[in-house]
């Protein structure tokens, strides 16, 4: 008996919050209505069936007042109901009267749009309140009012003329309205001013640097003797020293990764989940609601989920075609668009980080190109009209994201690869530099570092570089999967390469003794020698042949694993993987297509 009991309470642990009634007595039917339904809710969820048990639940978690309602109020004389069916008649007999129809509907008449609100989110506002006026018909009642109470002239003469539907004038007026928002933000969007981050080049013996900054006078130049505010502990400190930073060596107690704080965690999925959590007001959910991608076409409703989820998209420049940067689409190939000879797999493009958009152009004044590439099967290139019509409406409107991955060099010439793991959604098991996204107001570089760390625990400054300096490598159009005999495409990248260099103390050697991999990113890492990379390189993915492995390659090569306990543990690792291909119909442990062209980049650099 006792073993059964410790089985139900570790499954049947409900999340129900007490139920507390509103001193506004008029709105406690409405709530007394939510709560019910997410406890029956839960009930379902946990198959918990037994009317003995969901009225003994209702009691447990419903609080002191219905505790206290269900001893003082008498049961129903239905002989046919049973005891859950018996409290919850006497509860609602007990609450539903204080559901006061005639006082929402003054409420919902006394209702008019708030300064700045859009008709979409006011329609919405109004259908929250109209669902406890008992309207005959609802939708018709919030068309009548929005025309009573709206300054649209334009909207209400359309409105009455065409005899539109609630539906039809919520299209309509959300285009206008959205269109013109659209064009006011984009009036001032290319301003690669001083006071943009741009990635400025410059040329020391043919050999091409380029830069991160913020304007002329702040660059990422960090010398010693420099004090700034950290952004690992979030204090004032010299930053020659990692021990000077309080923050090294700990843990996060917010997204348990290294070497910062909790206070001055940038954790993407912990801002992403709670701002899910807390504005389920927010204009995006009722667009998602009321509107969908095809009455506002794809461009436009690209724009409201770039808004609304904070994410980092790519915008194009041509030369020629584009006035002013556009947001690519989804089924957009990056390469293809700025390159006419479609025979052709690399080309050159300036990119820029400008205003929380990575912008990709031909026509920079300030900037020097760099190469991007993608492979001959890119699934985005090679996508039919009717293949691309089958994508699903999600994955078409989320456009093209941006990544930053670093090429970490160490002072022995060695170079640093991680494996993702398995359990990841996308690329899994597959060998990369660290990196990921970008978060809003990053730059390029304070991404690619703060990726590395979060990855491997290397906290890594740009005064630890040679010449104090990150470099933009090269360019990558990724996309998952990467072919389309493994599926439909999911995920579209933009990748930029960053190559850091480090000074001639930090050896692979030392900095192995500061890995600290994040189990749920990574599955191993290890250190590559330059053979090994020119072995790497060699695998081809456009031929699909494996290269033929010297005998100067070992069979082995020592790293580190998360092993099945989720623990880092030394280990050996096999090559041959390395140097594996992806088949067309399975994929398989190997290094990514476009770290490999990066890696060729990095070698075709070290022979300047």
């Amino acid at each position: 008996m006792a073993e059964r009991i410790t089985v139900v309470t570790e499954n049947r642990n409900l999340r129900t919050l007490p139920f507390s009634p509103s001193e506004d007595h008029l709105t406690t039917g409405s709530q007394w209505e939510e709560w019910l339904e997410g406890i029956e809710r839960e009930f379902r969820y946990f198959r918990i069936t037994e009317p003995e048990d969901k009225k003994d639940a209702m009691i447990i978690y419903g609080g002191k007042e219905i505790s206290r309602l269900e001893k003082s109020t008498p049961d129903p004389v239905d002989r046919r109901m049973d005891v859950y069916e018996k409290l919850k008649k006497k509860l609602n007999d007990y609450f539903a009267p204080k559901k006061n129809k005639h006082y929402a509907r003054y409420v919902f008449l006394k209702m008019r749009p708030i300064n700045g609100e859009s008709t979409v989110a006011y329609a919405t506002r109004l259908r929250e309140r109209a669902a406890d006026c008992e309207f005959e018909n609802q939708d018709d009642r919030i068309l009548e009012h929005i025309i009573q109470t709206t300054d649209n002239e334009s909207l209400i003469k359309k409105t009455i003329n065409r005899k539109w539907t609630l539906d039809q004038m919520l299209q309509e007026v959300h285009q206008l309205e959205d269109t013109t928002l659209q064009i006011h933000d984009m009036r001032d969007i290319y301003t690669a001013s001083r006071t943009g981050e741009i990635a400025k080049v410059t040329n020391y013996g043919g050999k091409q640097r380029h830069y991160g900054m913020q304007n002329r006078e702040e660059t990422y130049t960090m010398r010693n003797e420099r004090r700034n505010k950290c952004n690992y502990c979030g204090k004032i400190h010299s930053f020659e020293q990692r021990e000077d930073c309080a923050a090294y060596g700990k843990q996060c107690n917010k997204c348990h990764k290294w070497n910062h704080f909790a206070e001055v965690c940038k954790s993407i999925r912990y801002r992403y989940f709670h701002s899910r959590g807390t504005n389920k007001g927010h204009n995006f959910i009722v667009l998602e609601t009321l509107v969908s991608p095809h009455d506002l076409g794809v461009d436009l409703y690209v724009n409201i989920l770039m808004a609304s989820s904070k994410r980092i998209l790519v915008h194009v420049q041509r030369k020629g075609i584009d006035n002013k940067p556009c947001i690519a689409r989804f089924t957009q190939c990056i390469v293809d668009y700025f390159e006419t000879d479609k025979t052709k797999l690399t080309t050159l493009l300036c990119p820029l980080l400008v205003n929380n958009q990575l912008i990709i152009t031909d026509k920079s004044d300030t900037v020097q190109p760099v190469k991007i590439q993608h492979p001959s099967f890119c699934p985005i290139r090679n996508l039919s009209p009717l293949e691309e019509s089958r994508l699903p409406d999600d994955t078409k409107q989320r456009g093209i994201d941006v990544g930053a991955a670093v090429i970490l060099e160490s002072a022995d010439g060695q170079i640093l690869l991680t494996r993702r793991s398995k359990a990841l959604r996308t690329f899994p098991g597959v060998w990369v530099p660290p990196g990921g996204h970008i978060e809003v107001n990053e730059t390029l570089i304070e991404a690619g570092l703060r990726e590395l760390e979060e990855e491997t625990g290397l906290h890594i400054l740009p005064s630890q570089c040679i010449d104090q300096q990150v470099d933009i490598l090269a360019l990558w159009e990724s996309v998952f999967p990467t072919k389309l005999t493994l599926g439909q495409p999911k995920r579209h990248h933009i990748v930029l390469y960053l190559h850091a260099k480090l000074i001639s103390n930090l050896t692979s050697e030392k900095l192995n003794q500061q890995i600290k991999l994040c189990p749920k990113e990574v599955g191993a890492c290890v250190w590559l020698d330059v053979p090994l990379v020119e072995a790497i390189v060699s695998a081809c993915e456009e031929t699909a042949k494996n290269p033929a492995v010297g005998s100067h390659i070992t069979t082995e090569i020592k790293g580190f694993i998360i092993n099945e306990k989720e623990k880092q543990e030394e280990a050996m690792l096999p090559t041959l993987p390395l140097m594996t291909v992806a088949g067309d119909f399975s994929d398989s442990e190997r290094v990514s297509t476009g770290t490999k062209f990066a890696l060729e980049e990095w070698l075709s650099i070290r022979k300047l």
